[in-house]
């Protein structure tokens, strides 16, 4: 059975970062502020895209780290 685990604080702040950013984008072209060029925007969403693909990683690694710890094959020489 699949056990659930809390996601560590690194990958939640990682989401949060990216979500705000990817919102003020919307929000800054929503209303029409025109307060970034085409390229900036993208660059932007760009960067909040690396920032979610990383929390997701180090959540990645830790799980993987901690199945490798439990699951260690003992040694029988």
């Amino acid at each position: 059975m699949v056990r659930f685990q809390a996601l560590p604080k690194v990958t939640i702040i990682c989401y949060i970062i990216s979500v705000l950013i990817i919102g003020f984008v919307l929000a800054e072209q929503f209303g029409e502020w025109d307060l970034f060029s085409r390229k900036v925007k993208i660059g932007i969403l760009v960067s909040a895209a690396i920032i979610g693909v990383f929390g997701s990683i180090v959540s990645i690694a830790k799980q993987l780290a901690g199945y490798l710890k439990r699951n260690k094959p003992s040694a029988k020489d």
